[in-house]
């Protein structure tokens, strides 16, 4: 039951009035440039240009839902709704504080208030007191702001009045945090940027020595390399061209309002490259626990790895798109949708939890081996370091932001920063875990300057030396590569070796004519 009386700025009104006036209210101080309604004496909204009017009662679901259909926005209507409601918890909230509060004698307070946007409880007098800021005063913009809005309570026990209208005051300017939204960009930008950095000049690394290229892991390397360069493209245009857009334009002209069709284009593409991110780290996961498992049998092809990297993504992500744009077709599709939001969730939580029970097997295996090795500690340390790589490769680290706090919750900004390096920064350390820090890439890096170095020096030489054809290996052994490490098995024995060369063919050598 709610009370009998409430108040909101303009003074203590009866209940019927004030649930009224309030989301009356509401609408005018959300949308003060949105011409769809206006007020009659009877406390109605009459839509502009019709002969229709209704009162704006948020318990009577008929009424709102045809002045929804008047504004025509479901975002707006949302916003308007949430306030409406937010206004009748206050109404509550006013009364327990009358109930509950026990002033002191000697000290004046002003009263409990709605104040068009927040609730504020009973305060003694020359006191500024502070409320979080509502989600729908920020219009879709994450706050993050430590302070929250503010009001303040004169020495006479009145709440302050804006001297150009004498109405009550308070400050919601200090909601969004302007400093902290750029920093947030800049960071994604930032290591957005690391990674494309680090990502293209491994990629040139893997495709010009064909040593590399050869093999397996390395075009899975590629492929997951390539994920990542796209959707830290996309990422940067995407902050660019619609996070700095929302921030400094009027709301009614941002893209996200304008919900243009390039907006929802590039919102679904990192979408589904976000997804093809966590499946090509599946795909490598898969494919050392393949090589562990089936005692290193290697594929003989790996069309299907990339089919289902790049194909399968594409289903959750269509049905996803259909239905944003069929059932919640606004803001570029940033509002969340539950519960259909799990329709991305879902496959990309499968892919990091598949690629955990791959790191623990791996690791068990690795150790189990070292069984008869016992005695040597070095084995063990190398052991879990080269185990512990795998981590930014199978993605793993996302683990650590699985879950997100709210926006009113203290935590929202430090999270974001976190959130930011540790999605954006991914590409870049594979590729220099993977590449830049891999031996065996220094070695044919080393080869290529001796070879360019030898050619500048003894040009005259060059019709002295020929090269010998490449052939393939004895395919009684099979290599395993763990963080630039190639550990070379017998498969006939067991027995281990280590082994910088090619896993499938035997390195080129020169030989000079006329001796050794």
């Amino acid at each position: 039951m709610y009370p009998i009386h409430c108040r909101d700025r303009s003074g203590t009104q009866p209940f019927h009035l004030y649930k009224l006036i309030t989301c009356t209210m509401c609408y005018y101080y959300l949308f003060p440039n949105l011409n769809v309604f206006h007020h009659t004496l009877d406390y109605n909204l009459n839509v502009v240009n019709t002969n229709y009017s209704a009162a704006p009662d948020v318990e009577n679901e008929t009424a709102m839902t045809q002045l929804c259909g008047a504004i025509n926005d479901y975002d707006r209507c949302y916003l308007w709704n949430s306030c409406c409601l937010a206004a009748l918890k206050c109404c509550q909230e006013q009364h327990r504080n009358i109930q509950t509060f026990t002033p002191n004698n000697n000290t004046l307070y002003c009263p409990p208030t709605w104040d068009g946007y927040g609730c504020w409880n009973m305060t003694p007098a020359k006191t500024r007191v502070f409320e979080k800021c509502p989600s729908y005063v920020t219009d879709g913009i994450w706050a993050y702001s430590t302070v929250g809005a503010y009001k303040d309570c004169t020495s006479n026990g009145t709440w302050w009045r804006n001297p150009q209208n004498q109405q009550e005051w308070s400050n919601y300017s200090t909601c969004i945090d302007i400093e902290k939204h750029h920093v947030i960009i800049f960071v994604d930008t930032t290591f957005s940027l690391f990674s494309i950095i680090l990502l293209l000049p491994a990629c040139v690394i893997f495709l010009y020595f064909r040593p590399l290229r050869i093999q397996h892991r390395i075009r899975l390397h590629l492929n997951l390399f390539v994920s990542f360069i796209l959707t830290s493209i996309l990422f940067i245009m995407w902050n660019n061209l619609v996070n700095r857009d929302h921030i400094y334009r009027h709301p009614e002209e941002t893209r996200l309002h304008r919900n243009t069709v390039g907006c929802r284009i590039l919102n679904f593409l990192i979408s589904y490259l976000r997804s093809t991110n966590y499946f090509c780290m599946f795909i490598e996961g898969y494919y050392l626990y393949r090589l562990l498992a089936a005692t290193f049998e290697r594929p003989k092809t790996l069309v299907g790895y990339y089919i289902f990297s790049w194909g399968f993504p594409l289903i959750p992500s269509l049905i996803y798109a259909t239905i944003r744009g069929t059932m919640f077709n606004e803001k570029c599709w940033v509002i969340n949708a539950e519960p259909y939001e799990w329709i991305m969730y879902v496959p990309n939580l499968l892919c990091i939890m598949a690629n955990l029970f791959f790191l623990v097997y791996i690791l068990l295996v690795l150790v189990g081996r070292l069984q008869n090795h016992a005695n040597e500690p070095s084995n063990y340390r190398r052991t879990v370091k080269a185990t512990l790589v795998l981590i930014p490769l199978f993605g793993l680290q996302q683990l650590l932001i699985i879950y997100r706090p709210s926006r009113e919750n203290d935590y929202a900004y430090p999270y974001e920063i976190i959130s930011s390096i540790i999605i954006h920064s991914q590409g870049g350390l594979v590729a220099l875990v993977f590449c830049f820090f891999n031996r065996e890439v220094h070695s044919h890096i080393r080869k290529a300057f001796d070879r360019l170095k030898d050619s500048s020096v003894r040009p005259a030489d060059r019709s002295s030396y020929t090269t010998t054809t490449q052939f393939p290996a004895a395919n009684t052994r099979s290599f395993i590569h763990l963080n630039g490490h190639s550990r070379l098995v017998n498969t006939n024995t067991g027995q281990s070796a280590k082994n910088n060369n090619a896993a499938n063919y035997t390195p080129l050598t020169v030989i000079k004519e006329g001796g050794v």
